[in-house]
């Protein structure tokens, strides 16, 4: 074991692809520093002082780099008519491979379809006529704020910024705010995001240990598959409510919403097609 160890180590460091890319050498030898780092959420720091110390491009495990430089960008995530595209890493977009897909981790051809019908609510005409509704959500916001400060007693900015952004989507996408401003508190379904984050950041790690990561999952308490069989639940239940809703809303989704029957029909097709 030993022996197999410092052969892939000394083989990563001098012999593999990426050894002319600088970068630690325990990055180089193994993924348990990067893991190490996302466990503990400090990653984007490291990475930011990795990229002062040795430039642009960074070595961050033995099979990957950390780019920082602007040109970067297009290279890797634009799109490029005619040519193939970068796929997404499995392992980060979707480190649960039995929950179902969406428009984050979809393959090429749905991803495309849901981006071209939501890109109605992002367009300007559509942004300028949600203005009203966020100027609401931030004049209550700077309401609450003088409630709370009356006493001199200190407000945690970071927790009302949250409140407001989380009311601003919900109304958006869901068609309801979460109350989070009303409540002064979190809902009980963004609470549930803020937990499956940090455990979203644990499977991804996992992802390259297979066999640990199945071992785990399958010991995961009740309480655990409880709480996510309620977020799904609840998740549900408010798109449910939004799809009800018959009047036209200059939302994120009313465009996704007017095409959900052809997008359905579509889904169906390419189902079939791999079956």
């Amino acid at each position: 074991m030993i022996a197999g160890f410092l052969s892939i180590a000394f083989y990563n460091v001098y012999l593999h692809p990426l050894s002319r890319y600088p970068g630690p050498i325990s990055h180089a030898i193994s993924r348990l520093p990067y893991c190490y780092r996302a466990m503990r959420g400090t990653l984007p720091f490291d990475m930011l002082e990795l990229h002062k110390r040795y430039g642009d491009v960074v070595r961050s495990a033995p099979d990957e780099l950390a780019f920082s430089h602007p040109d970067a960008w297009k290279d890797i995530m634009g799109h490029k008519k005619g040519a193939q595209e970068l796929g997404k890493a499995a392992w980060f977009y979707q480190p649960v491979e039995e929950l179902p897909r969406h428009i984050v981790n979809e393959e090429k051809e749905v991803h495309g379809r849901l981006r071209r019908q939501m890109a109605h609510g992002f367009s300007e005409k559509s942004m300028r006529a949600q203005e009203p509704l966020i100027r609401g959500y931030v004049d209550l916001l700077l309401q609450r704020l003088r409630e709370f400060s009356q006493d001199g007693r200190p407000v945690i900015i970071s927790d009302w910024y949250n409140y407001t952004t989380f009311d601003i989507i919900g109304d958006l996408a869901f068609g309801e705010p979460f109350n989070c401003l009303e409540g002064s508190n979190y809902d009980t379904w963004i609470k549930t995001i803020f937990q499956s984050g940090k455990m979203g950041t644990i499977l991804q790690s996992l992802s390259f240990y297979p066999l640990l990561k199945k071992a785990l999952l399958s010991m995961a308490p009740k309480s655990m598959r409880d709480a996510q069989a309620l977020h799904t639940s609840n998740t549900t239940a408010k798109m449910q409510r939004r799809m009800e809703r018959t009047e036209e809303r200059d939302d994120l989704i009313e465009g996704l919403l007017k095409k959900k029957d052809e997008l359905v029909s579509f889904t169906m097709q390419l189902l079939s097609n791999v079956c």
